[in-house]
């Protein structure tokens, strides 16, 4: 169990005097690696809130993530990797999204996988989402391309 969910624990069920004792003997721990986009917002406010209102909401209001991992489509289907098997057969996607100009802009999205006939699996070899405009669309393509030797191109298209 993590000092996290000790504490957590403590919270829910000690009170949150037995909590934040507990977060001050392991303060230095227990932030180490933590990052907050809003300083009026310590983590430990954070994770209060989180116990308080439940994980799944706090990361569809706080985390932008809308659905709770254990409910997403891939929940328990993602595996990282380190090496890629031999004899990949390489597809390209692109998402160019080019409908708005300026900083309101969508990324664009190229990603490349590598399918593995043996085995049924498809590798998400590389995925680059970024604003960029059409020209740098184009030589990111070209050169994924002149990399992976794709078979195929799947271009989304808006009509």
């Amino acid at each position: 169990m993590s000092l996290w969910d000790k504490w957590e624990d403590f919270y829910l069920n000690e009170g949150e005097a037995v909590a934040d004792a507990f977060y001050t003997q392991n303060q230095a721990a227990m932030d180490k690696g933590a990052v907050v986009s809003w300083a009026a917002r310590p983590i430990l406010t954070l994770m209060k809130i989180r116990a308080r209102d439940g994980h799944a909401t706090f990361d569809s209001e706080y985390q932008n993530d809308p659905l709770s991992s254990d409910d997403a489509m891939f929940a328990n289907s993602l595996t990282y990797w380190t090496e890629l098997p031999a004899n990949l057969i390489y597809f390209g996607a692109l998402d160019p999204s080019l409908g708005k100009a300026g900083a309101s802009r969508d990324p664009s999205a190229i990603l490349v996988g590598g399918y593995h006939r043996e085995t049924g699996k498809l590798y998400v070899v590389e995925a680059q989402v970024k604003k960029r405009l059409p020209d740098l669309i184009i030589e990111d393509v070209i050169r994924m391309q002149k990399q992976y030797h794709c078979q195929r191109w799947f271009v989304e298209t808006v009509q």
